[in-house]
């Protein structure tokens, strides 16, 4: 049922008509669910790009097969996607509470899923390169910042979808507080897991020496190196994207706080540039340089098993002989030495 809204305030007089059937040159913006008419070319355009952005990932899962990590970027990519496409409806359908409803619940839960993806990768890279070399397992990556993550989605899903139908005004506040909730947690979750995955690639980057003496002595490597180059490139592009998801997080955080009518949240540019600008950059460099191109079949050999203790046993023991120095050809038995292998950066080329 929609409310009557003839005769009140800003409404054109001497015409009879309901909330949902209002346009702009009907009544003032101050009854619509924004304050500005979102732009048509902008979100078509952002709308277009995520559908250039599903069909890479969907081309990269069809080469290498990376179904977990391609999986959370097709949700939320589609999420995007859903999202600007109620936008779009927005642009003629300012007054129905409908498409700001799925504008605001996808927008704003679909970068979690970019986090999660962000996540798992770091966590096959630990296992790619040597748990040794990371403060947690990947397991406790997994467990912590995935479970941060449903925590996040939970949160912002619910207060999204509370706070855009509530009628009153202290309920859709309430639901804003809750999306506030989440928002921090993603935020927060965020940063720690970039000072976390910082200290791993800085014990990667020292561990580099003694990777090269290993790859010699073994005289034998699993797999041609990736040019250094590119494995420098790949870390500055993963850094930068979650970069841009932290900054993005920030930005909601900032334009929530004053609520659905708060002046921040009534400015298309910066909600186009510190929102859809920041998670398309993002999607762009996780397809760009997509783990599948850096890691390969390893992917899938890096698989971690959650609450497997045959996997935690491993990576103490493998721990332990790194501490005790002893890595040649005695001691070293064959499931350490495939790790040290799969590092594709060796100084010396084999014997």
């Amino acid at each position: 049922m929609s409310l009557n809204v003839t005769g009140l305030p800003g409404i054109v007089p001497n015409v009879s008509l309901l909330l949902k059937d209002c346009t702009p040159q009907l009544r003032s913006l101050d009854y619509a669910t924004l304050k500005y008419i979102p732009s048509l070319p902008g979100n078509t355009g952002f709308m277009a790009i995520f559908i250039i952005l599903l069909v890479g990932q969907s081309a990269w899962w069809l080469y290498r097969r990376t179904t977990s990590f391609t999986l959370l970027m097709w949700i939320g990519i589609l999420l995007e996607i859903i999202g600007y496409s109620a936008r779009i409806n927005m642009e003629t359908n300012l007054f129905v509470q409908m498409p700001f409803l799925t504008n605001i619940i996808c927008l704003t839960i679909a970068p979690v899923f970019f986090t999660a993806a962000v996540y798992l990768t770091l966590s096959r890279l630990i296992t790619y390169y040597g748990a040794h070399n990371s403060r947690l397992s990947p397991q406790t990556y997994i467990l912590t910042f995935i479970t941060s993550d449903i925590l996040a989605l939970a949160f912002q899903a619910t207060g999204g979808g509370l706070a855009a139908s509530s009628t009153h005004k202290s309920q859709s506040q309430i639901g804003i507080n809750i999306m506030l909730v989440g928002l921090s947690v993603q935020v927060l979750s965020l940063a720690v897991f970039m000072v976390l995955a910082g200290e791993f690639f800085y014990r990667v980057r020292k561990d580099r020496k003694l990777t090269e003496a290993h790859n010699w002595v073994a005289r034998k490597i699993e797999r041609p190196p990736a040019p250094r180059e590119f494995f420098q490139l790949f870390l500055w592009g993963y850094a930068l994207s979650t970069t841009l998801l932290l900054v993005r997080s920030i930005f909601r955080v900032a334009e929530l706080t004053h609520g659905f009518k708060g002046r921040l949240a009534n400015n298309e540019a910066a909600f186009m540039v510190c929102e859809g600008g920041m998670v398309i950059f993002s999607c762009l460099i996780m397809t760009i340089f997509h783990p599948a191109l850096f890691i390969g079949e390893g992917w899938e050999r890096g698989r971690v098993r959650l609450f497997s203790k045959k996997d935690l046993e491993g990576e103490l023991r493998q721990a332990e002989e790194i501490e005790k120095g002893e890595w040649n050809r005695g001691v070293c038995d064959v499931e350490v030495c495939e790790v040290v292998y799969m590092r594709p950066w060796p100084a010396h080329k084999p014997i």
